[in-house]
């Protein structure tokens, strides 16, 4: 996995949480990356910071997926991320009808929507909309985790599940 490094002068911004990365942000040129890439970002000491998807021909270079340095990008980190957005659901009392289930950034998951439609006879349709090139090469591991999910999670049945 390639490595990034972050200006000392972009540090603040990255630990006020802010989710992207821009390219003029970086210590050289994303360019040597494909999009939808993972890449991995480091401090200039080379300290790790994230783990995310590039884009070297946009301003914005790098979605922050995870700060953890021990977190793949997998099915279950997508299991872990609908898990934790269906808790919040779940508080909100929408978790019942239809819903967005997944609203990007605000569930740490830049670049992807999924919506959630409950079907009369106990039937569901999750709709999903990729926005960018991290996500759509993501896709295998994202229909992975939300049948794992759906699976263990949801009330109806996973041959009663359309995508």
């Amino acid at each position: 996995m390639k490595k990034w490094h972050l200006k000392f002068q972009a540090l603040k911004k990255f630990y006020l949480r802010h989710p992207w990365v821009f390219s003029n942000d970086l210590n050289h040129s994303p360019k040597n990356a494909t999009p939808g890439e993972l890449i991995e970002l480091y401090n200039e000491s080379g300290d790790f910071l994230a783990r995310g998807y590039a884009h070297p021909n946009t301003l914005i270079c790098f979605r922050i997926l995870t700060r953890e340095v021990n977190e793949q990008i997998n099915s279950d980190f997508f299991l872990n991320r609908f898990e934790r957005a269906f808790e919040k659901r779940k508080l909100a009392k929408i978790d019942l009808l239809s819903f967005r289930f997944i609203f990007a950034e605000a569930d740490f998951l830049p670049g992807l929507i999924i919506d959630r439609y409950k079907l009369v006879g106990d039937a569901q349709v999750f709709v999903i909309q990729c926005s960018t090139a991290g996500m759509d090469l993501l896709t295998p591991a994202i229909l992975e985790g939300l049948e794992k999910f759906v699976k263990a999670d949801m009330a109806i049945a996973w041959d009663k599940t359309a995508i």
